[in-house]
């Protein structure tokens, strides 16, 4: 029974990881341009989490700042600058 179990698992964890990739509207060259708009000149980190980009980066003075894009509709839900 558990060989079954664990194949129906992996099934199904396999069958909705596409889905998760497709939840995002915004693409990550435009989640870099909503943050590029926003101030930052160089992207340190960006990566999808919880429906929403979050890029790490500098300003032009080196400041660090963070932004979250929400995955849907581009709507900036943080903006932090050290």
């Amino acid at each position: 029974m558990k060989p079954a179990l664990l194949a129906l698992a992996l099934a199904t964890g396999l069958a909705a990881a596409p889905a998760l990739a497709q939840q995002f509207k915004v693409s990550e060259q435009q989640a870099r341009q909503i943050a590029a708009d926003r101030g930052i000149v160089t992207i340190t980190e960006i990566e999808q989490d919880d429906g929403k980009w979050e890029i790490e980066g500098r300003d032009k003075d080196g400041r660090k700042i963070e932004i979250d894009v929400h995955g849907q509709t581009g709507e900036v839900v943080k903006y932090e600058r050290d």
